[in-house]
């Protein structure tokens, strides 16, 4: 589901970025806010479900914070007030973050589909290589 979250905050990103009006970047925000703060705890949960061993979920997670508030850093020069108020410097970056974020995630999904596949194929070569 943190897909379709994540397409909620792009098709925020680009209203944004396209908006002449107030009322639409309005609407845009309740799409953005949506979209993003509904799309954080998937990643989250995605990211320590992922990880294996019982030290990697921990790290992974960590990593994952340090990334997310790496973006208080980065915001401080995206949204100088010389470009106030479209922002589109901003908004451009912003949406192209989220595309990339929604393409990498279809990839893991279609990659951890392929890999579910193979090991329903291959059930009894992997198993065989274990001793009970």
């Amino acid at each position: 589901m943190g897909i379709v979250r994540t397409f909620l905050s792009v098709i925020g990103f680009a209203m944004f970025y396209t908006s002449k009006t107030i009322g639409v970047r309005y609407t845009s925000l309740c799409f953005l806010i949506t979209g993003v703060y509904a799309t954080a705890p998937c990643l989250i949960t995605w990211l320590a479900n992922n990880a294996a061993a019982h030290t990697r979920p921990v790290t992974a997670v960590a990593i994952g914070f340090m990334s997310t508030n790496a973006g208080g850093i980065v915001s401080t020069w995206l949204y100088p007030k010389s470009s106030a108020p479209n922002y589109k410097f901003a908004a451009k970056f912003n949406l192209a973050l989220n595309c990339f974020v929604l393409v990498g995630m279809a990839l893991n999904i279609l990659l951890l589909m392929r890999r579910n596949r193979e090991k329903v194929e291959k059930r009894e070569m992997i198993l065989s290589s274990m001793r009970f």
